[in-house]
């Protein structure tokens, strides 16, 4: 399998100020001037000698900037009209990270909107099991008789292209969470915040304005995806 996209974002670490002081850090790679090489600033997953199925994990991993435990556990069954026109990802809210009164409320599953690069992925992942049907079941990134991938493979696959200290998986969150933001300059702070499944805080507008935000997000995600990758 050849592994030809690269990572070219730069990513900017956020100020000792802004972080409370109970708050973790999670590393997030350096962030890189336009003017460096784009190899310089980017990591190199493709050739250390890992699983494919672990650097599509990596892969999809950012792009829908989710949590990881919520990538192992992705399962076709949550994956919307992937061949379509609107492909979404539905994690259901009793594997998101919430209240258990909230686990309970299909209300509170995770819109993930999936960019072209996203649906290219899990086609590409479709076809190395080998597999037609668009709707499949089972674990999507599945390392062998139905097991997840394990709980350090994708740090392990960081740490060995380089990265060890300076990127972690859930520090694309981080990443996405200040980029977007800056992008934005404010004036979408709220799908960003919801992109992350963050609870809004304007409950009501958020009630009022689900088709529309949904819309919004697919804007940022597709955004979100063609500054990791060139496609």
């Amino acid at each position: 399998m050849r592994w030809q996209r690269t990572w070219s974002t730069r990513i900017p670490r956020r100020s000792s100020a802004a972080r409370s002081p109970r708050q973790r850090r999670h590393s997030t790679i350096p962030r890189c001037s336009r003017s460096r090489t784009r190899a310089r600033c980017s990591p190199r997953p493709r050739l250390v000698d890992v699983a494919p199925i672990v650097k599509l994990a990596s892969r999809f991993l950012a792009l829908t900037a989710v949590r990881f435990a919520a990538v192992r556990g992705a399962r076709w069954e949550e994956i919307e009209d992937l061949d379509g026109a609107a492909p979404l990802w539905r994690v259901p809210a009793a594997r998101m990270k919430l209240a258990a009164a909230k686990k309970l409320d299909a209300k509170n599953d995770h819109a993930v909107p999936l960019s072209r690069q996203a649906v290219a992925l899990l086609r590409e992942v479709r076809a190395i099991m080998h597999q037609d049907d668009a709707n499949m079941h089972g674990l999507i990134f599945d390392c062998g008789a139905g097991r997840m991938i394990g709980e350090k493979s994708i740090g392990t696959l960081y740490d060995r292209a380089g990265f060890e200290g300076r990127h972690v998986p859930h520090g694309w969150r981080a990443t996405f969470s200040t980029l977007m933001n800056e992008k934005a300059q404010g004036a979408d702070g709220d799908v960003v915040e919801r992109a992350l499944a963050h609870t809004p805080k304007d409950k009501v507008k958020a009630a009022y304005d689900r088709s529309a935000q949904l819309q919004r997000l697919r804007d940022l995600f597709q955004e979100w995806a063609d500054l990791l990758v060139d496609i």
